[in-house]
């Protein structure tokens, strides 16, 4: 009762902020000026401190719901996928923008534009998430740090990569965009995208049982939103939860495990191998060398998180790829072998999951990949790109 009557006196007093006039009934007065900073500042803080508190609970139930911390928010958008893809005529998506703080060239991939006119060594690397990175900064790739192992005085690494891309995307992508930009070295490092389609029921060799169309966002307001909200753990949680997967590149897919036969499948090794023989083709008549790696994979992480079935079908999935690369590299002579799987031990140093790279695993596929070219010696020379052929952005 007694502190009932202190509040109504308070309140018919207007003391929670005397001679702060906002917060006056008694209308203005003589101010405090001093006084007045200090309540202004330590509501101010006041405000600040909880808001950190609150958003350190947020990181504990992210921590708690997926038993990882994010590295950051900002790069996490790769895991709650900023809307920034569109549809287009004969892969299945295209970028718009940079998701979060990832930056994107004038062809919608990661990385600097082409030079023109062609000065150096012309390098394109393709493959899927695992190539594109998972880092905001361009030179913690792998493609990024090749650049920097190599040199920028002789060569210009580019990337094609997409989240999610085959070798089916690589051939397209390959055959009709970047054999204009006269390429004198392709990389390719694909693996465990072929593969989840290799395993699907219903398996066709064109790879289209594991696509559907892009959807178009449900809360299109999230794109117009600032940058920096990226890093609040509560503004992430809420659009994740309000569009989950269906409004980004995700959604091209089938759903993980939907249809999916680990005790039968592979069934798609033929077509994986006639897609890289095709490519490979493709980099010839683009007077290109073809650097073939092989597929790491971090066999301990996927028999802890995705079981021992899955673990196991993934790795013997992708070792019959990877005997693939090695038989086409030992029977062309234009084909060239980074035996990435027998020269990287996985460990959680290198890796994020069972197939993502840390900065340092990134760095050593960057290692090899280099060993690699730099074992091509004197075959592989620049090619200036010829008078009347424009190159013609995506």
């Amino acid at each position: 009762m007694r502190l009932l009557n202190g509040i109504i006196v308070a309140r018919n007093h207007t003391d929670w902020f005397p001679g702060f006039w906002p917060f006056s009934r008694a209308g203005p007065r003589t101010l405090s000026l001093a006084g007045d900073a200090k309540r202004l500042v330590f509501v101010v803080l006041t405000a600040g401190f909880t808001l950190l508190l609150a958003e350190a609970g947020g990181y504990a139930l992210f921590f708690i719901a997926h038993r990882e911390l994010p590295r950051s928010f900002g790069a996490r958008t790769f895991v709650v996928n900023r809307l920034t893809v569109t549809d287009h005529p004969y892969l299945p998506y295209f970028h718009t923008s940079g998701l979060g703080r990832v930056t994107l060239n004038s062809f919608g991939d990661r990385g600097p534009d082409p030079e023109v006119p062609k000065r150096r060594t012309r390098i394109i690397c393709f493959g899927g998430s695992t190539t594109f990175g998972q880092e905001a900064v361009w030179g913690r790739t792998w493609p990024g740090q090749l650049q920097d192992l190599l040199g920028h005085d002789s060569y210009e690494v580019l990337s094609a990569a997409h989240n999610g891309d085959t070798t089916a995307e690589t051939l397209v992508k390959l055959s009709l965009i970047y054999s204009d930009l006269q390429p004198d070295i392709v990389l390719v490092y694909h693996g465990t995208n072929d593969l989840e389609a290799s395993y699907q029921r219903g398996f066709r060799s064109d790879y289209s049982h594991r696509r559907r169309d892009v959807t178009p966002t449900p809360y299109p307001i999230f794109e117009r939103l600032p940058r920096w909200l990226d890093y609040s753990s509560y503004f992430v949680m809420t659009r994740y939860w309000l569009i989950g997967d269906r409004g980004n590149m995700w959604s091209m897919y089938t759903v993980p495990g939907d249809g999916a036969d680990l005790r039968g499948g592979p069934f798609g090794l033929g077509t994986f191998e006639r897609n890289l023989r095709s490519i490979h083709a493709q980099a010839r008549l683009a007077g290109a060398e073809l650097v073939l790696g092989t597929f790491i994979y971090y066999y301990t992480w996927a028999e802890e998180r995705r079981g021992e079935l899955w673990a196991s079908a993934w790795q013997r999935g992708l070792t019959a790829q990877n005997d693939i690369i090695r038989d086409l590299a030992a029977n062309h002579a234009s084909i060239h072998l980074a035996d990435l799987a027998r020269s990287f031990m996985p460990a959680e140093r290198y890796m994020l999951d069972f197939c993502h790279f840390t900065e340092d695993g990134n760095r050593e596929v960057a290692k090899t990949f280099a060993a690699a070219i730099q074992g091509l010696g004197g075959g592989v020379g620049l090619q200036p790109a010829p008078s009347g052929v424009s190159v013609q952005q995506k």
